[in-house]
């Protein structure tokens, strides 16, 4: 949010696993380069994935060369470009380490924009001879490099204000090294090294960019990036075997924001084929460290075999030599939330309410899990509204503190970016699942998902987690679409969804079909059904089977104080008869007390709740004679203190 002080919290530990990774160690009096695979940080908007790159910047900047660039904001531009982006990026950022020169990359470029003969393969050998020796002269190079000077500009946000010939000096002078002798031996040097391509090939190098030449003629993009790319790999790596860089202690760094578009994700593509063709033929290996940002659409595609992916806590060189072969070129790492201590912090440093910050906090991280950009804007409208009222509802009903919607509107957009009507009714249906799998169900033919029932398909949404559990979607997205799933009148409402999802698991999965009951308000079914199993379950069992049934969403709320609510909603039970009576009369309460204390709306008015559930643990745990039940009575005791 503009004007807003960011800290970003529990990204220390990336920072170092970036580093360790960008290590050259020392082998005598060298420095040695280590192949690094590229290192796709994943997660949902709003995870701190730009705010990561923000921070490594920083700890770069002055020290390390590096350069940035954000894909979103790149168009359909080609490798090539990007290339050259990355060239005068990095020579911009240079530090200690020296002007990096990229002559091969450079003649490369240079050439495969010239107008050759087609038509006579010797006058077009003459042509770019002549156009090389004319690169010799600064102000012919110059004007060469002004073609491709403006693709550049918004790439690297550079303002457009800033001439095209000023910028294309930049671009010069940190290229190639000034001076007539500098120039002549750098593009001799790039001339050359497209007759050998480090390949031993013989070519005469003349040739070669004639046929680069016409390869870029005939709109063979593949292959021009292919070769660029190797050109510009080879440039590095000389960079660091002979210049100022070969003496320093990390490689250079790549920053790569929003790689799941098609450029971004073919740019990696490129790069890794590049770099398997280099190692296969026994090259050096490249000084320079990837660092890319994934929704989880490109992690989905190229390192599926690497799941579950790497946490932050685990990554580094150590985890990925336990992977394997596996991965060699990728190395997903998922992008955890702030634990509650990180919220704590958060909240404290706001300064506002002492006694109370710890409430607020724990309020906060119940509602988004530690998301970052959702727990930055609750905080945030709680500092712009310093005398209250501290309830989640209050404040998600209530204005953007940035303007425009409400703040639960805003956060929800932040989540989901542009989404077509279509998509907006779809994800309030599959918001209803309890993971993927459920969510599935709805995607047959003659389901409830629509034209875009893919979304249940969608890395961005559900990413990619632990193969050996059901994906869920980020839980603050989710509990803020199911707000607007319970403002739904006629086709796609509450009732319509949970009811069909009910139906769909009831006949093989009992747990589902209490939770969806639940969902559904049908508190007797699920009481008399727990009642039931209280005695023929182990204590434990019993207590994961409640756990997980108290987790399904609420649609209404009666407003006034929580426990006042669950009282009313196991008010019936003690009309019950038959043999099971006492035992429905006991899980009633528990039931409802549970499912409110369960539902991060309800604010920080909970110490009656944890009051009223330890009572309740007490008395259903006589019904099946475990520990376990009045541990956690003890749980909830100790919980309602914290509360006071």
């Amino acid at each position: 949010m503009p004007g807003r002080a960011a800290r970003l919290y529990g990204r220390d530990r990336a920072v170092h696993v970036v580093r360790e990774f960008m290590e050259r160690p020392e082998r005598g009096r060298r420095r040695t380069t280590r192949e690094a695979p590229i290192l796709l940080f994943e997660g949902p908007r709003g995870s701190g994935k730009t705010a990561l790159l923000d921070l490594l910047a920083r700890s770069l900047d002055g020290k390390v060369p590096y350069a940035r660039v954000d894909f979103e904001d790149m168009g359909e531009a080609a490798g090539y470009e990007v290339l050259a982006a990355l060239a005068f990026e990095l020579n911009r950022q240079g530090g200690d380490y020296g002007r990096l020169g990229f002559p091969r990359f450079i003649v490369g470029r240079v050439i495969m924009e010239e107008k050759l003969d087609d038509k006579d393969r010797g006058q077009a050998y003459r042509q770019v001879k002549a156009r090389l020796e004319q690169a010799r002269n600064i102000a012919a190079l110059r004007g060469l490099i002004q073609m491709i000077a403006p693709p550049l500009q918004p790439i690297l946000g550079i303002p457009q204000q800033i001439p095209v010939p000023d910028f294309a000096g930049l671009l010069l002078n940190g290229l190639l090294a000034s001076g007539r002798r500098g120039r002549r031996l750098l593009l001799g040097a790039g001339q050359d090294w497209y007759g050998d391509q480090d390949l031993g090939l013989g070519h005469d190098p003349i040739d070669e960019l004639v046929k680069l030449n016409s390869l870029h003629a005939r709109g063979d993009r593949e292959a021009v990036d292919g070769l660029l790319m190797s050109a510009f790999l080879a440039d590095l790596r000389d960079d660091f075997e002979h210049r100022r860089a070969a003496r320093q202690p990390y490689t250079a760094a790549v920053l790569l924001d929003n790689v799941d578009t098609e450029e971004g994700r073919q740019f990696l593509l490129d790069l890794t084929q590049s770099r398997r063709a280099r190692e296969a033929d026994g090259r050096a290996a490249i000084p320079l460290t990837f660092v890319a940002t994934s929704r989880g659409e490109l992690t989905t595609r190229v390192a599926q075999d690497l799941r579950p992916y790497a946490r932050l806590d685990d990554a580094g060189r150590a985890d990925r030599r336990r992977r394997g072969a596996t991965a060699r070129w990728w190395y997903p790492i998922v992008l955890p939330n702030l634990d509650r201590s990180q919220v704590t912090t958060m909240v404290t440093a706001l300064g506002l309410h002492a006694v109370k910050d710890r409430r607020i906090a724990e309020m906060i991280y119940r509602f988004t899990g530690g998301h970052p950009g959702s727990t930055s804007r609750l905080i945030w409208a709680i500092a712009d509204r310093s005398e209250g009222p501290y309830d989640v509802r209050g404040l998600l009903d209530g204005p953007d503190p940035s303007g425009g919607d409400t703040l639960g509107e805003r956060i929800l957009n932040d989540l989901l970016g542009r989404r077509s009507e279509e998509e907006w009714k779809n994800l309030l249906v599959a918001a209803a699942a309890r993971h993927q799998d459920d969510a599935a169900r709805l995607a047959v033919p003659g389901g409830l998902l629509g034209a875009h029932a893919d979304l249940v398909q969608a890395p961005d949404l559900w990413g990619g987690g632990d193969p050996s559990e059901p994906a869920v979607l980020e839980p603050v997205m989710r509990r803020l679409l199911l707000r607007r799933l319970a403002t739904v009148d006629g086709d796609g409402d509450w009732p319509t969804v949970h009811q069909r999802l009910r139906v769909l698991v009831q006949k093989e999965d009992e747990v589902g079909d209490l939770y969806y009951g639940l969902a559904l308000g049908d508190v007797r079914k699920v009481t008399r059904r727990l009642a039931a199993l209280l005695a023929e379950l182990d204590g434990e069992a019993w207590l994961a089977l409640l756990d997980t049934v108290v987790t399904a969403p609420r649609r209404t709320t009666g407003g006034g104080a929580p426990l006042d609510e669950a009282q009313r909603l196991a008010a019936w039970a003690a009309n019950e008869t038959g043999d099971e009576a006492q035992a429905v009369q006991v899980v009633a309460p528990l039931l409802t007390a549970l499912w409110l204390v369960t539902d991060p709306l309800i604010g920080v008015r909970r110490r009656d709740l944890h009051h009223a559930i330890a009572i309740g643990y007490n008395a259903a745990a006589p019904f099946c004679r475990r520990q376990a039940l009045w541990l956690r009575a003890q749980d909830h005791s100790s919980e309602a203190r914290r509360w006071d």
